[in-house]
């Protein structure tokens, strides 16, 4: 059995890890730049996330989609927060917005039928793997 090249893996699939990695990659970079400051806890979750979605497990779909789920509803709680603060910048809610924008795109893949369709193939590796094409296992 071989490793299913990213290649070959469904459209919703790749857009689901690929927006998961872009929605932490511009959180950590922008939380880096703009802030001057990292949460090491949210950069280790960043990271379980990704590789949760890249697991290919049902499991770690759902778990990825329900931090982020969580994720999002505290950063637009924190928006609020900044909202009703009258000292907001225009760059600082350029960047929220675009994060939210990204974090949500990933939600909305994650939790994309075809994607969850996916993720449930039956056995515990025919989701991570196919039969070699010369016929070998």
């Amino acid at each position: 059995m071989t490793r299913i090249p990213f290649s070959e893996l469904p459209f919703t699939v790749k857009m689901a890890i690929g927006a998961v990695f872009c929605a932490w990659g511009f959180y950590v970079a922008s939380h880096a730049l703009y802030d001057g400051a990292l949460s090491l806890f949210q950069v280790t979750m960043g990271m379980l996330c990704c590789v949760l979605a890249y697991s290919l497990k049902p499991w770690g779909r759902v778990a990825c989609a329900l931090y982020l789920v969580l994720f999002v509803g505290a950063q637009l709680f924190a928006l609020h927060g900044h909202l009703a603060a009258d000292t907001v910048s225009v760059g600082f809610l350029a960047i929220r917005f675009l994060q939210l924008i990204l974090f949500s795109s990933a939600i909305l893949f994650l939790l994309h039928g075809a994607t969850a369709r996916f993720y449930a193939k039956p056995g515990t590796g025919d989701a991570l793997s196919r039969p070699d094409a010369a016929g070998s296992a």
